[in-house]
């Protein structure tokens, strides 16, 4: 039987205390809340405590019904002891709840480790205080998700506007028109939420969502009754869809147009745009962003990344070899 003791740190006082892991002699860390990551976690599971950021702590408590005793939530920023390592979470820009792990050993031999997990390298990352304690960390576990030379995107902004302009030019041909227009955008679980309240707010309209994803938003704190979005698929023409339900985007974008021509008649429209924002989709040797058109039917192909491109880790890894 071992336990963890968590150092929470307060102004100049510190404070500990034990937490109990029964015969568990592993412990668990889930840098964010995206199913390649959780595949295991469910109510069956005993294996260990999982130690997550608090947002990813509620959506395993809650959506994957793994024992609230068994998750740990860690406080951005705010160093823990976890049987002789120090652990500290740190924010990774990629999905809501998703954060980077910096692991410590103490001693004469004392080890010091950056794992990313997903993450979306940012300059503000090089002034983080328990960043820059790990400058020339005795080893980076990186996120090469889109580690090639060909992987260097338009910034998330540039696509957002690309999204937000294409919505409202839609918008404006349909109130000439007066032919509603369904407007879809695909998006994981979890994860592209920056997209869908840029729209919401520079749009004017509210977006939406599926019960499940309603829940999900709920317990990250941008869903309720309140906010942008909404179960009522008759009050607003844009709408979130499930991930590949537009096409199969690995290795290369095959649209499904026969499953939006469903989508588009069950809904009641007569046409139909679909976004699809993720970093596979961009075409460097293209101008502009791809669109497939079919009939009624169009896929804009938007180079949107919640990983880091190409450039954005080399950057990362200057900043983690820095000399000091």
């Amino acid at each position: 039987m071992w336990s963890v003791v968590v150092t929470v740190r307060t102004g100049d006082k510190e404070r500990e205390s034990g937490v109990s892991t029964g015969n568990f002699s592993v412990a668990y860390f889930l840098s964010h809340f995206h199913s390649d990551h959780y595949s295991g976690l469910g109510p069956s599971w005993c294996r260990g405590l999982v130690f997550c950021s608090a947002p990813t702590a509620r959506l395993v408590s809650s959506v994957l019904s793994v024992p609230p005793q068994l998750v740990v939530s860690l406080d951005i920023g705010v160093r823990i002891t976890v049987d002789g390592w120090g652990v500290t979470a740190v924010d990774a820009n990629h999905c809501p709840g998703a954060v980077q792990f910096l692991f410590a050993s103490t001693g004469s031999k004392a080890k010091r480790y950056v794992h990313t997990g997903d993450f979306h390298y940012t300059e503000s990352m090089t002034r983080d205080p328990n960043l820059l304690e790990f400058v020339r960390a005795d080893a980076v576990f990186l996120d090469t998700t889109y580690c090639n030379p060909k992987f260097t995107f338009p910034s998330r902004e540039d696509s957002v506007d690309y999204i937000v302009n294409a919505i409202k030019r839609v918008k404006e041909e349909s109130s000439v028109s007066g032919e509603r227009v369904l407007c879809l955008i695909a998006t994981y679980a979890v994860g592209k939420e920056k997209i869908l309240l840029e729209v919401a707010q520079r749009c004017g309209c509210s977006i939406h969502v599926d019960s499940r994803k309603m829940k999900i938003l709920t317990l990250l704190g941008f869903g309720g009754k309140n906010s942008v979005f909404t179960e009522d698929a008759t009050g607003t023409d844009v709408h979130v869809l499930g991930w590949n339900l537009l096409g199969e985007t690995l290795p290369y974008f095959q649209p499904n147009f026969v499953k939006l021509k469903e989508i588009m008649m069950e809904r009641g429209y007569a046409k139909a745009v679909g976004f699809v924002p993720t970093g596979w989709m961009y075409e460097t040797k293209k101008e502009g962003f791809a669109v497939r058109v079919k009939d009624s039917l169009e896929i804009h192909l938007v180079p949107y990344s919640e990983h880091s491109s190409y450039n954005e880790l080399r950057d990362y890894v200057k900043f983690c070899t820095q000399r000091v």
